[in-house]
């Protein structure tokens, strides 16, 4: 991973529940990605920080309230702490079908009162999204297609 100068993050928890907070975030050094994520007939791109230490996707409650408004979220006891175990307040989740170019994933979308959304690790898994040095890069599907495996046999 790659690092950049101090920035202001936190990490929200419960349990084996684990997702990166942060305050007023800027883009430097951060992968972000845009997936399209589908909810019953909405569609709707939205750009998520790859947070690979995540457990839960977050959606932010103004991007929820701007395009999701027309959605029924459920209540959730899911509760999220930060890394200091101060409470991050989760308002509700809802299910939604995320996409990203070919790959498709089901996931439910915590709406908190952060103001970053977060993409979880099992999502990124799932979507076959590689990044190297904050860059998006295409994964390799397998070690055994990787160039720099070189098998050589002598006798």
């Amino acid at each position: 991973m790659c690092r950049t100068g101090a920035q202001k993050v936190s990490e929200s928890a419960h349990r084996t529940v684990h997702s990166l907070h942060e305050q007023r975030s800027v883009e430097c050094g951060k992968t972000f990605v845009t997936v399209t994520v589908q909810c019953g007939q909405l569609l709707t791109p939205v750009k998520l920080l790859l947070d690979t230490g995540s457990s839960v996707s977050i959606l932010p409650e103004s991007l929820f309230l701007l395009h999701f408004a027309s959605v029924r979220a459920e209540p959730t006891s899911t509760q999220l702490r930060t890394y200091c175990d101060n409470p991050l307040r989760v308002l509700h989740c809802f299910p939604v079908e995320i996409v990203h170019k070919t790959e498709r994933q089901t996931a439910n979308l915590f709406v908190c009162t952060s103001e970053t959304s977060f993409l979880a690790v099992d999502i990124i898994d799932a979507l076959k999204i590689g990044t190297r040095c904050s860059q998006l890069v295409p994964p390799i599907a397998s070690r055994m297609d990787s160039p720099e495996v070189i098998v050589k046999l002598e006798n």
